[in-house]
């Protein structure tokens, strides 16, 4: 099913051309749609150990070039799988974007009656964000694409606020305003623009322009989409 304007034709039978075409030695096994909640790629599975993702529209197709370069960098230091590349997929006649192949990781997307111990999902996911922070930049990384905290107060206070009940409110609500006063002053007005190249961003608005130095700061982690 299509979910933008301009997205180009994916269905099980371009897959398996594509597979069969670029990787003979998997040409046998099954190919099988997934049901997913992104938006970006489609996804197929390969067998029963293999996926293919496929982006929907060209301007997320560098994006698996991106993953293919970082995602084995990644891995070794973090507690959560995270996908394996396998194989890089070209641009065909019928199909033309790059594609990949990865190893399939098991799970499903989070759902609260799918968690027997919430305490313990919630420290493993707070450890894969501890080990990440902890990974010493690199000029080459890509830029993350968050906006300023400023920009995100209301919509983080309104989560927070409907999850009365559910967590500590009062304390969630604290360790926000104190992460948000520790980052002030260190990441760009709302309303500024970031545009980076290598370790130098510019942060332009109403015409203007200043400088600063960036700084890219086992269960498993869901199939990426």
């Amino acid at each position: 099913m299509k979910l933008h304007d301009g997205e180009v034709n994916i269905d099980r039978e371009l897959v398996g051309r594509l597979v069969a075409a670029q990787f003979p030695q998997l040409a046998d096994l099954p190919i099988s749609a997934v049901q997913s909640t992104g938006t970006v790629n489609t996804i197929y599975r390969i067998g029963d150990h293999l996926c293919a993702r496929l982006p929907r529209m060209q301007k997320w197709a560098q994006d698996l070039d991106r993953e293919w370069h970082w995602l084995p960098k990644l891995a070794p230091r973090l507690s959560l799988r995270v996908p394996e590349p396998v194989g890089e997929g070209h641009p065909s006649g019928s199909y033309p974007f790059p594609w990949a192949i990865y190893g399939w990781i098991n799970g499903q997307p989070y759902a609260d009656e799918l968690v027997d111990d919430e305490d313990q999902a919630a420290k493993d996911l707070a450890q894969f964000v501890v080990e990440l922070r902890r990974i010493d930049s690199v000029v080459e990384a890509p830029r993350g694409g968050r906006k300023p905290l400023c920009e995100l107060d209301a919509v983080t206070r309104e989560a927070i606020k409907s999850a009365n009940g559910v967590i500590d409110s009062d304390a969630a609500t604290a360790a926000w305003e104190g992460h948000s006063k520790h980052r002030r002053g260190k990441e760009p007005r709302c309303g500024y623009t970031p545009t980076c190249s290598g370790p130098t961003c510019s942060f332009t608005a109403a015409g203007s322009v200043r400088s600063s130095t960036s700084a890219v700061s086992g269960s498993a982690i869901p199939p990426l989409t």
